[in-house]
């Protein structure tokens, strides 16, 4: 038999007293209520049981998002949130032309949207996916593919024609099925901030619910109901028309080519 006690932890990874888990494991200071990947000290990044939350699977999501704060970091690149929202700085300007875009990609499905409503996480804005009222982009993505669903809400945010909510709306539905019941508290607080920090950097004269639309979708049932699967994988998106209908779902390599091409 092996035996450990918290000196043993203690002597092999100098937690202090031993507390494999981190700090207290309370229901205030679980996961997305502990210790931050990113500090105030220039250089400085944290990840392990002390930040996202205790165990191996906390430790190693924790480890996962804060490579992706370095990497960014490193490569002087502004970092995504973990939704995958990324929206225009108020300087930025949206005047980049669509006639090098070319479509590379075809629909891979065309029919009708579910009649459902969805609350938008931060703001609680409910969306019925069928009476949105204007042209809108639904992006269907997870964690694993948030960069992926954020650099083509980028894409067509920079196009002068979509630059604003009131002629396309972008959406990004978040499929997560793969989160226990147990957790759906921290996946809401991690959507939460995620709407935070998005709304954060708006320009003043947007509208925060108008521009960071944050839809989870607990069941993938929407994501079924639009012929997708494994966005796990890759990010899908969906074209829908101002009179709610579904016109034509995308998935894979060029998929923001494809988007604009179609949306002109």
């Amino acid at each position: 038999k092996e035996v450990a006690t918290p000196l043993t932890n203690w002597r092999y990874t100098r937690n202090p007293g031993g507390g494999i888990y981190g700090s207290a494991q309370s229901v205030d200071n679980m996961y997305f209520n502990r210790l931050d990947a990113k500090t105030p000290i220039e250089n400085l990044f944290l990840a392990g049981a002390w930040t996202f939350g205790g165990g191996m699977s906390a430790a190693i999501i924790s480890g996962h998002t804060t490579f992706r704060f370095v990497k960014g970091y490193l490569d002087g690149e502004d970092t995504t949130n973990l939704m995958g929202v990324e929206l225009p700085k108020a300087s930025e300007e949206s005047s980049e032309s669509s006639e090098q875009l070319v479509a590379v990609a075809h629909p891979i499905v065309k029919g009708e949207l579910p009649a459902v409503t969805l609350k938008s996480a931060g703001s609680g804005r409910e969306i019925a996916l069928k009476e949105i009222g204007v042209p809108a982009v639904l992006l269907f993505h997870t964690q694993e593919t948030a960069e992926e669903a954020s650099a083509i809400n980028s894409a067509l945010r920079k196009q002068a024609a979509y630059a604003n909510a009131a002629d396309l709306v972008i959406a990004n539905i978040v499929d997560l099925s793969s989160v226990p019941k147990l957790f759906r508290k921290f996946a809401e607080k991690s959507m939460q901030g995620s709407y935070e920090n998005a709304a954060a950097n708006l320009p003043a004269t947007h509208q925060p619910e108008d521009y960071v639309i944050i839809l989870p979708d607990w069941d993938s049932s929407v994501v079924k109901a639009v012929g997708l699967s494994k966005v796990n994988e890759s990010a899908g998106v969906a074209v829908v028309d101002a009179a709610g209908s579904l016109l034509a779902v995308y998935q894979g390599a060029g998929a923001a080519e494809a988007v604009l091409e179609y949306l002109k």
